[in-house]
């Protein structure tokens, strides 16, 4: 797992670092959608990790 995390990381900093000046508006929006579902799909993923510590929590109250 660590193994994946360390793999993931380095994406971030390089989509910050990407240079935009040569992307038509059209890349530039579709690069914006793509973002955008990750973001949701991000949330959605903290929601249900939220509800999972929250349950396990309730099991020890």
């Amino acid at each position: 797992m660590d193994e994946e995390l360390i793999e993931k990381k380095p994406t971030l900093p390089a989509i910050n670092k990407e240079s935009l000046d040569e992307l038509s508006i059209e890349e530039l929006g579709l690069r914006i959608n793509i973002l955008e579902r990750e973001i949701i799909r991000c949330s959605e993923k903290i929601k249900s990790k939220e509800n999972s510590k929250r349950s396990a929590e309730d099991v020890f109250k």
